[in-house]
Order: C-alpha cells, then structure tokens, then sequence
C-alpha cells in the first residue's frame, strides 16, 4: 500500500533572503544608469549620435557600463524561482539553493521524517567558539538524531526564522526549536536558546560588508565625470574620511567599544586610493 504522506505536495515557504543585498544592487544600478546618461551628455548629443555610427569606442563605453546594469538586476528584482526555499512534507524537509548558488554546484539536501520523529532543530552550530553555519536536526523519540547543513538559510533574521520555524511546524506537525549547540573539544554537546540577529544588526553587518565597495563605485563615478587632476585626489580622500566615518558609527550601533587603531587608518588611505 502506497504511503498517503508521499503523495502529497510539499510546501515551499522561500527563504528569505538580506535586504542589504537589494538595496545594494539597486543602488548599483542608480549609479551605472547614471553614467550611462553623462556619455551623451559630455560631448553633446549630436557628437554622440555621430559616434554610434563612426567610433567604435562609444560602442565599447556603453557596453562598459551596460554590463554592470544588468549584473546587479538580478539581486535588485530576483525572480521567485531563483531564490532559495524549503520543501517541506511529511516525509522529508528538502533544501534547496538559490539558482545562483546551483550554478556554483551547490546541490540540495534534504533530511528524512519518520513516525518515530520527535522535535525538529533550528541550529546555529558553534565548534569550539568559532561558527559552524545553521543546521537542521531532526530528533527522534529514541534520542538519535540526523542533521544536514542548510547553507541557504545562514543570513536568516529573528524574524524570518520565527516565520520558517512555525511554517515548519505546522507543515509536518512537529515542534520547531531554534537552539545555539556548542560542540566542545572533548566531544560534549551545549544547548542554549538561540535568538538569531534583529533585522537592525543585519542591516548593520551589511552596510559594513557593503562598504568595500565605496572606493570602487567613487573611482567609476570620477572617470565618468572627467574633472580636473587636481580634484580627483580630494574626491578620494572625501570618500576615504566618509568610509572611515561610516565605520566608526556602525561600530558603535553595534555597541561594539573597539578602537580603531591610527596605523590601520593612516595605511587604509593607501589601499583605498589604490582601490
């Protein structure tokens, strides 16, 4: 006799994915079409549609600058296909990666329900302080347990994964737990109740991580403008003391009281200006 939980469809919540990472992309965007605008604009238009049909150059620029466009069009308006989600019945829970991610050869996983199935886990994964990315872990009755690395849900906010936990739950009616487990040297096990980041912590982690990219979008913003020599190596440090700033005020929404060390932000000009 077929078993009736095979035959039903799953569900598939998507997982939601960093805000950080559209409002990055559609700010690429905003610069690149921006660029786009000043080709025209520099030379006069009627110089500029001359050379679409004599300069081969003017071809090249545009392309230049298309090409991010579309890059970032991706991460600023995803497709619900693309993003990564769970598929979860009352037979198994499968996760699967983002389009992005499959192309890289990352491959779903999926972990087995049983009627002997007790609890399902939520895991941040701790070895010996340092992190080891969020796991699912299903418990049975017995104590035994089966666990998968769910890579697609390592940027999940309290929020999202409160929202995951109880769609879980009520998909296979299983409790859903979200724990922090510390594996130590000696092979122990600790479990503590784990509250992932707010939504303002996220936001704060993304706008360091995004920051890298100052030097680059200032450095492309300058060579579309052409301004005078002289102007350019004040531009650079502008940014530079603008980036430098935006660190020290993310580090204290963090309520982080580290220093910033003079050496480090005297020699960051150099690889900010080389950037």
């Amino acid at each position: 006799m077929t078993d009736r939980r095979q035959l039903e469809a799953p569900a598939v919540p998507v997982i939601p994915q960093p805000a950080i990472r559209q409002i990055v992309a559609i700010a690429g965007i905003a610069i690149f079409l921006a660029l786009l605008s000043i080709v025209p604009l520099k030379p006069g238009f009627e110089r500029f549609v001359d050379s679409l049909a004599c300069v081969s150059a003017t071809w090249l620029v545009i392309s230049l600058l298309a090409l991010p466009v579309a890059f970032f069009a991706r991460p600023a308006f995803p497709p619900r296909g693309s993003l990564p989600r769970l598929e979860v019945s009352r037979s198994c829970i499968r996760v699967v990666p983002g389009r992005i991610a499959r192309l890289f050869a990352e491959a779903a996983v999926e972990i087995a329900l049983s009627l002997h199935s007790r609890e399902i886990l939520l895991c941040h994964s701790l070895w010996q302080g340092y992190g080891d990315g969020l796991r699912l872990v299903v418990r049975d009755a017995d104590g035994a347990e089966r666990q998968i690395r769910a890579t697609a849900m390592d940027y999940l906010g309290a929020r999202d994964a409160q929202m995951l936990a109880d769609g879980v739950s009520a998909a296979v009616g299983l409790p859903v737990r979200l724990l922090t487990r510390s594996r130590q040297a000696d092979g122990s096990i600790q479990e503590a109740s784990w509250r992932p980041p707010s939504r303002r912590a996220r936001m704060v982690t993304g706008a360091a991580q995004a920051r890298g990219f100052v030097p680059l979008v200032g450095g492309a913003v300058v060579g579309g403008l052409w301004p005078a020599p002289a102007a350019i190596p004040a531009v650079g440090l502008g940014l530079w003391m603008s980036r430098m700033g935006l660190l020290f005020l993310l580090a204290r929404c963090a309520g982080s009281r580290a220093q910033f060390p003079t050496l480090y932000s005297l020699t960051s000009v150099f690889t900010f200006g080389a950037t």
